[in-house]
């Protein structure tokens, strides 16, 4: 067996296990649950909200490598910063800070979306070189819940992972992976992975993990020797997978997230063409009622109830979507929600959007729910459905068999029942699949507006 690549002081030290955060779908930790067609175009997040006098000091400029430290290790990102703020940066997206602020030595970005911040003060090391030390937040599951991590930061960074270049190796495919969380449930993904050469044509890995319902989003690492390493920071999650090549097989993988969740996963090599193994995403859900019809009665945001029965849903094509804003995949999913209301409303299209939140307080996760709106200019009513916990917003919405992942699409009919329903979100990380899923969802809309009234 090969020996163990060494690493430089300041090398991505996955080998031991990165970071992480938590996902919206299949599981509590999964993909929520990302290269839009392996696109090289940066996708632009939400603008930041930066007052027009927020300054940030010169020192503080350019661009900087975090380190979050973790159970499974450490995970590497970018951070640009400059006078009026930032932003978290990588080959794919481009996730500019809500809020910026420096007091005294002490910097503080926020992503406000999620509810997530990252704040640390400025110092010069013992190789009088400057540093940030300091701590990752964001909003966890439950009342009060908070995951946090601790990290370090330094400047003028030029590449995410620092690893001797002559230990990297190519990797490009799929590999079918089962994954097996610590209480002894499993479920299935797919990597699938290619090589993206850098400046100095060196071979990085980078892709996306798809599950029965979602996807890990973008990822990005290094095949070092024979020790695969992949990792994602969004400010939302921290998701770090790390395995062995083994003749063409995955062994020994280890994904962590949030500050907590473990799971082992193994995969074997997946041929063009042949079948992926995992499910169906309109047939994990099924419709209980007996009348055919989907019921919901929540508060929405600007107050009052709505109700299926409300006057603006009769006759019309409604599609319903239980989804939360923690989620990226439903943040994903959000911009062509207000992409289609657009375009279809006129002909007969309504929406909804049910949330199921983090914190359980009414006011608080109404706040968050109108950040989300504003974010995505959502023009259709978001109401506040329960907590996030799949098994207590089951109870929530009895019509459904199980939620079985955030975001599901309901799509109902003119005539007020239930036709079909979607469980996750394939996000623009999964490229084809993204983009056949985009195809499926405007046919289903535009042969549900075909029918009569």
């Amino acid at each position: 067996m090969p020996a163990t690549p060494a690493f430089t002081l300041r090398a991505f030290a996955l080998v031991a296990g990165l970071v992480l955060g938590s996902g919206c779908s299949p599981r509590e930790a999964s993909p929520d649950a990302s290269p839009e067609a392996r696109r090289t175009s940066k996708r632009e997040a939400a603008p930041s909200e930066l007052s027009p006098e927020a300054v940030i000091p010169a020192r503080f400029h350019g661009t900087w490598r975090f380190v979050l430290d973790s159970p499974g290790g450490r995970l590497p990102f970018l951070v640009e910063i400059d006078a009026k703020g930032g932003a978290l940066v990588d080959e794919h997206e481009r996730f500019a800070f809500d809020a910026a602020e420096v007091r005294d030595q002490q910097l503080r970005l926020e992503l406000a979306h999620y509810d997530s911040v990252l704040e640390g003060r400025w110092s010069v090391d013992e190789r009088e070189e400057a540093q940030i030390v300091g701590t990752w937040r964001r909003r966890a599951p439950g009342p009060g819940g908070l995951t946090q991590m601790s990290f370090h930061a330094e400047p003028n960074a030029h590449e995410r992972f620092v690893v001797e270049h002559e230990q990297l190796r190519p990797l490009s495919g799929r590999w079918s992976l089962t994954f097996s969380e610590d209480d002894g449930s499993t479920y299935a993904g797919l990597a699938e992975l290619q090589t993206r050469h850098g400046p100095g044509a060196e071979p990085w890995v980078e892709g996306t993990i798809l599950t029965d319902t979602g996807d890990y989003r973008y990822l990005e690492g290094a095949l070092v020797e024979d020790q695969l390493q992949l990792a994602v920071f969004d400010g939302a999650h921290a998701f770090s997978f790390r395995a062995k090549l083994d003749e063409g097989e995955l062994v020994d993988g280890h994904f962590w997230s949030r500050d907590s969740y473990h799971a082992t996963f193994a995969g074997t090599p997946v041929e063009a063409g042949a079948s992926t193994g995992l499910a169906d995403p309109f047939e994990i859900v099924e419709l209980t009622a007996s009348d055919g019809r989907f019921h919901f009665d929540f508060h929405q945001l600007g107050g009052g109830s709505l109700t299926q029965d409300d006057p603006r849903f009769v006759g019309k094509v409604v599609l319903v979507e239980l989804f939360g804003t923690w989620c990226p995949n439903c943040n994903d999913q959000a911009p062509l929600m207000s992409e289609w209301y657009a375009a279809y409303r006129g002909r007969g299209l309504e929406m909804v959007g049910i949330a199921f939140e983090f914190s359980g307080d009414e006011q608080s996760d109404m706040d968050m729910v109108e950040r989300y709106a504003r974010r995505h200019d959502v023009d259709y009513p978001l109401l506040l459905g329960g907590t996030s916990d799949k098994k207590s917003a089951a109870l929530r919405v009895p019509d459904l068999s199980e939620v079985a992942a955030y975001p599901t699409t309901i799509f109902i009919g003119r005539d007020g029942k239930v036709r079909r329903v979607y469980s996750g979100f394939s996000g623009p990380a999964t490229g084809e699949a993204f983009e056949v899923l985009k195809t499926e969802f405007r046919e289903e809309i535009e042969g549900l507006l075909a029918e009569s009234p």
